[in-house]
Parts: C-alpha cells; structure tokens; sequence
C-alpha cells in the first residue's frame, strides 16, 4: 500500500493554509477508513513488478532412459542371486526384468545347480554402465557393459555347505548385455560373458 507523505504546515504560514492542509489530511483519512457503514475501505495494492517464472528444464531423455536400463539390468541380477541362493526358481521374478535369451540362459543354469544339489553363497559384485543407447529405433535399445566379480558368489553342496569345484578361472569378467523396450518396460534380452577379457 502506498505511503501518505506528512504535510507540512509550514511555520509561519497563514492559519488559512494550515487549516485548508488539515483538512486534506482529514479527508484523506476518511477514504481510507470509509464512512458510515464502519467497514473498510478497499484500496488497490499496487501491482507488484511481474516476475517471469522460467520452467524448470526437461529432464534429459538418454539420462532417465539409461537409469531405467541399469534399474532393468540390476534387477534381472537380483532375481538371478535369488534363484540361485535358493536352489529354486519359485517366487523368483525373473520375467520382469529378463527375457529371450538372457531368461532362458539364466533358467538353464538355475535348473543345473538344482539338479547338482547346489546353492550359491554370497553376492557378486557389479559395476555396470550404460555404453550405447538409441531411443530413434522402436523399440528402444541398449548396450550394457559390467565388470562382474563373482569371487564371492560361489556354489556349495546345498546339504553339507561343502564348495563345489569351479571350471572357470574366479576372477572379475566382462558381460556384455543387450537390452530393449519390451511390454513397455527395459528387459534384458541377451548376455555374453567374455572371461578373456578381465577388468
């Protein structure tokens, strides 16, 4: 609200113009409060300086899609380590996050350790990043490049917790994974682990 300024009477002055000053005031003072009804009077504010409000960026498109590949990804290793631990496929998830290829590899696998009387103990470790995404094609697709320890992530006799004989050298490998748009969501299609190749 804007500010009334004090009038000056200014001493010395004729009493003519100190009266004609305080009656301005006067009536200056009653439009502000208003009269009769005891109610207030409405004054406008003045208009405050407009601010430009700026939208906030949109999010980057790669950035949100690569997330949601890792999500897939780690999710289908989640499923996969719960499987596995457990000698059973029952209550595992894995067709949410894997499929074609990927899904029927990791079955396969789940259904030789059972056969095997054989649980894993422990938990990989994985470090995987998004190396190619395209979101032109439909569907969609990614790459994903992990460096896999599983050095922790061993098989035992599921009765007497005896370790089972590893083939394959146990030290850090590179899976690559090609991942798609399917069923509206990112499923991995397709593992290739490369043993040559160390990280």
């Amino acid at each position: 609200m804007p500010v009334a300024k004090s009038i000056s009477t200014g001493i010395g002055q004729p009493a003519l113009r100190t009266i004609s000053a305080a009656a301005a005031l006067a009536a200056a003072t009653a439009l502000l409060t208003g009269c009769g009804s005891g109610g207030a009077a409405k004054v406008d504010a003045s208009p405050s300086p407009s601010v430009a409000s700026s939208a906030p960026p949109s999010a980057d498109p790669t950035a949100a899609a690569s997330a949601a590949v890792l999500t897939a990804y780690r999710g289908m290793w989640a499923e996969e380590v719960k499987a596995f631990a457990s000698g059973s496929l029952k209550d595992v998830n894995l067709e949410q996050y894997a499929g074609d290829k990927a899904l029927a590899d990791i079955k396969a696998s789940a259904v030789y350790y059972q056969d095997n009387n054989q649980v894993f103990k422990g938990e990989p470790k994985l470090a995987p990043k998004v190396t190619a995404i395209d979101l032109s094609t439909t569907p969609n697709r990614a790459t994903v490049e992990d460096c896999v320890d599983a050095s922790n992530f061993l098989p035992v006799d599921k009765a007497t917790g005896t370790p089972a004989k590893i083939t394959d050298a146990n030290r850090p490998y590179v899976q690559t994974s090609s991942v798609r748009i399917y069923a509206g969501r990112w499923v991995v299609m397709e593992s290739t682990i490369n043993r040559d190749k160390t990280c």
